[in-house]
């Protein structure tokens, strides 16, 4: 871009990383609490968290490095070894603040967990994270076993990896929260009260839009920071959503910058020139 073009391109900049000017965010925001989803984080820590990333990308890849790309070398720093690589999605979620994690994280939300050990070829690996939800019968006079059932779940994915004397309702081939859900729903509202399950699922579902949202968020503010050009901020935006996409199997788009940064950012005057060349044509 050239220096006018550029200035018209931050000009043009609706700050929608800011939350609290970010009219479709704070609209959505309200419509699922509105239908129960209780936040976590409160606005101003999901802000701390845009400003977080965004500068640990600038750090990641900084203006020398974008520079090298363009062919600038830099004679004082031709040696240097890059930070990328170190500053690996392990090393960001270390540095994270704990609310933060979480959302980027992403577990479904439960007060009973746990963690087991991990085998791999008789050793140990590591251990992963396990909750459980429960399901109570409704009619407390007629019970057969119990008054309630417990399953088990991965808490990251959701994957159920056990059943408690649910077996007269489902069956083991049932896998995950929401298929359960909607097994439930479909067939036992009147026998069961499932509205714990209803309510972690849920939940769930609204911290993956957020965590989505605040995530297109940090792509905003890397592409109009001021700490760059449009080009170089492009560019870590892209890294940036490309690398969360991969470590954590997202599916973020890159239309919204992709457009903003193809925009024609000329002046009218410019503009009226090009089409009556066009035109000639």
């Amino acid at each position: 871009m050239t220096i006018t073009e550029a200035k018209r391109f931050y000009r043009e900049d609706e700050k929608n990383y800011n939350l609290k000017e970010n009219l479709e965010f704070l609209v959505w925001l309200e419509d699922v609490i509105r239908k129960g989803y209780k936040p976590f984080m409160n606005l101003d820590d999901m802000q701390k968290t845009i400003a977080f990333i965004s500068e640990w990308y600038e750090i990641k890849y900084p203006e020398r490095e974008m520079e090298f790309y363009e062919g600038i070398k830099d004679l004082d720093f031709l040696g240097i070894n890059k930070i990328s690589n170190a500053m690996n999605m392990n090393q960001l979620f270390y540095h994270l603040d704990a609310k933060s994690l979480f959302l980027m994280k992403a577990d479904y939300r439960s007060n009973r967990g746990w963690q087991k050990p991990i085998y791999k070829n008789g050793s140990f690996i590591g251990w992963k994270k396990y909750s459980s939800v429960e399901i109570n019968k409704k009619d407390k006079k007629n019970l057969n076993k119990f008054d309630h059932y417990a399953v088990e779940f991965d808490s990251h994915t959701g994957i159920i990896d056990m059943y408690f004397d649910l077996e007269d309702y489902v069956d083991y081939k049932i896998r995950s929260l929401e298929e359960l859900l909607n097994i439930l729903k479909l067939n036992y509202k009147e026998e069961l009260d499932f509205s714990e399950l209803e309510k972690l699922v849920y939940f769930h579902s609204c911290d993956l839009e957020l965590r989505n949202r605040l995530l297109q968020c940090i792509a905003l503010k890397l592409l109009y920071s001021k700490n760059t050009t449009p080009e170089r901020g492009y560019e870590r935006a892209k890294r940036f959503l490309n690398e969360f996409n991969k470590k954590l199997d997202l599916n973020l788009s890159l239309n919204e910058i992709n457009e903003l940064i193809s925009k024609n950012y000329g002046s009218n005057k410019r503009l009226i020139k090009n089409m009556f060349k066009r035109n000639k044509k």
